[in-house]
């Protein structure tokens, strides 16, 4: 059974938002510093409103910062 792609980003997609590669994408979910894939297991995939709400928060953030 596959998951619906509307729903769910890839690694591939997420590093590349990230401007980093695959392996380095791991290594920052490993090390903590990125949120985990929401789908356990392989192929890893991050559902679209948690990655979307995600970088809301740092662009909110970020604005807050520079007022």
């Amino acid at each position: 059974m596959s998951l619906p792609s509307s729903k769910f980003y890839t690694t591939k997609e997420v590093a590349a938002m990230e401007g980093v590669t695959e392996d380095y994408l791991r290594k920052l979910v490993a090390k903590g510093e990125f949120i985990k894939p929401s789908r356990i297991g392989k192929p890893h995939r991050w559902l679209k409103t948690v990655v979307d709400k995600h970088y809301s928060d740092l662009n909110t953030e970020s604005l807050k910062q520079s007022a």
